[in-house]
């Protein structure tokens, strides 16, 4: 069997680390695993399911919800990581997303968040002031049992490691779940 060290130094993508470590060490399905980054085009090795918009997103997390296309249930897990640009105004914080930076913010998310009825929301963000997402995401009604990590506190940014250029986070969060 695969390391998690072993994917994490042979591929180039953060996003596409995270989807191996989750289908080669943990078994979980590719099926299941929905990608919302950039355009929507997508890569030859990472195919992308919505584009990284605001409305790409809420499509995404809109699937999972009762009478979703990937509806979860009590019984049902859902791991959810951020890897992208992040800010804070002061009062919230916000994902940047494509195209523009525009702002979603943390309350956006657990609206969001609280339609989803599953038994576990791990979510793990690694985007500059991703520590201002905790409140909100840990104030969620839908899931049952609620985890965030984050690479950093509302008011820090995120800064990439010299391993490959991943964020600091990325290659903790690698090493941690082997």
């Amino acid at each position: 069997a695969k390391t998690v060290q072993d994917i994490a130094k042979n591929l180039h993508n953060d996003f596409l680390n995270m989807k191996n470590v989750l289908i080669e060490c943990y078994g979980y399905d590719p099926a299941n695993i929905v990608l919302v980054m950039g355009d929507g085009n997508g890569y030859p090795d990472l195919p992308v399911d919505y584009p990284g918009s605001i409305a790409g997103l809420d499509q995404a997390l809109d699937s999972y919800a009762p009478g979703g296309s990937r509806a979860l249930t009590s019984a049902d897990n859902l791991f959810l990581y951020t890897f992208n640009h992040g800010g804070f105004n002061g009062t919230n914080a916000y994902l940047c997303m494509w195209p523009g930076w525009q702002d979603y913010y943390d309350y956006q998310l657990k609206t969001k968040l609280d339609n989803i009825n599953c038994g576990q929301l791990i979510t793990a963000m690694n985007q500059c002031h991703s520590g201002g997402f905790i409140n909100e995401v840990l104030a969620t009604t839908g899931p049952s049992q609620v985890t965030i990590m984050t690479a950093c506190s509302e008011s820090q940014s995120a800064y990439p490691a010299a391993i490959g250029g991943h964020g600091y986070f990325s290659v903790v969060l690698y090493t941690a779940m082997n």
